[in-house]
This record gives structure tokens, C-alpha cells and sequence, in this order.
């Protein structure tokens, strides 16, 4: 799996979790102190979340941060 590919899956999780929730992206993005847009970026795999905001996903999503990682797996 290359670097992009595993970024899209990364943040194609965030996306599905958050819509499993029934939770807007504005209603995530206000409770993780982000812009709509940068959300939205990373929703759409134009931006590279940092791990910090990761964990304030998955803590918004009450999901363990390992449950947005593709596989639960880090490449190398």
C-alpha cells in the first residue's frame, strides 16, 4: 500500500465513523476546535492530519484513536 493510499483509507475512516454517528462535519469540526474546511481537507485526503488532531477526532467520535488507523497497522 503506498503513503497516499493509506492516508485516503486513514481518512476514509474518519468520514464513515463520523457518518456512522449520524455527526455533521461542523458539528465534529466545533467540538475538535477546527474550521469546517480543514475537515473537510481531511475528510477528502487533501490534508494530512497531525496526530493531535487524530486523537481529538477519535475522542469527539468516542472511539479509540487505533479504530481510525487503516488495519490498525502503521506503514513503513
Amino acid at each position: 500500500m503506498t503513503e497516499l493510499e493509506y492516508l485516503e483509507l486513514l481518512c476514509s475512516n474518519i468520514r464513515k465513523l463520523r457518518k456512522d454517528k449520524g455527526i455533521k462535519q461542523n458539528e465534529l469540526a466545533f467540538k475538535i476546535g477546527i474550521e469546517p474546511t480543514n475537515l473537510r481537507r481531511i475528510e477528502s485526503a487533501k490534508s494530512i492530519p497531525t496526530f493531535r488532531t487524530l486523537c481529538k477526532i477519535a475522542t469527539a467520535l468516542e472511539e479509540d484513536v487505533k479504530n481510525l488507523i487503516p488495519d490498525g497497522r502503521p506503514i513503513y
